[in-house]
């Protein structure tokens, strides 16, 4: 089994540990981060988030289609624990 296989498995049983164990290049979409808990809001709200700088903005890979880096989310969970 291959890493990324490896890392998607842990993300969808395991999503805690994912967070811990995956590399900060690691690549999620908007499932993904539901799953790790760091998308616990609407839509709206997440785009609101992000024109106000209050949620990473991660980088469209086509007009429907944002991913995030892990390592951003993962700064960005570090920032709210801090407040």
């Amino acid at each position: 089994m291959d890493s990324k296989t490896q890392y998607d498995e842990m993300l969808r049983e395991k999503p805690t540990d994912f967070l811990s164990e995956a590399p900060d290049h690691f690549l999620l979409n908007k499932k993904d981060l539901f799953l790790i808990g760091a998308h616990p809001f609407s839509e709206a709200t997440r785009r609101r988030m992000i024109k106000e700088g209050k949620f990473p903005t991660g980088f469209l890979l086509s007009a429907n289609l944002r991913l995030w880096r892990l390592g951003e989310i993962r700064e960005w969970l570090k920032t709210l624990q801090g407040e």
